[in-house]
């Protein structure tokens, strides 16, 4: 999973979540298991969660087609 930060906007960030997983059969079973779903209740019902107001959630599904690695060297 990665966690992508933009915060080049002075009014608000966008943050976007990418998680990967080995097939789509996968990813279907866990969006709709009980751990995710109990996962998104407990992070409303925290204590100490974050104070932040969340303008707009959009859903994608994207297949990866190619991955390229740089060389550091």
């Amino acid at each position: 999973m990665d966690l992508l930060l933009d915060s080049k906007d002075k009014a608000y960030d966008t943050v976007k979540v990418v998680s990967y997983w080995v097939d789509k059969p996968s990813f279907h079973k866990w969006l709709t298991s009980k751990e995710h779903k109990e996962g998104h209740k407990a992070s409303r019902n925290a204590d100490d969660k974050p104070k932040f107001t969340i303008i707009e959630t959009t859903f994608s599904e994207c297949e990866l087609q190619k991955t390229i690695l740089k060389s550091n060297s």
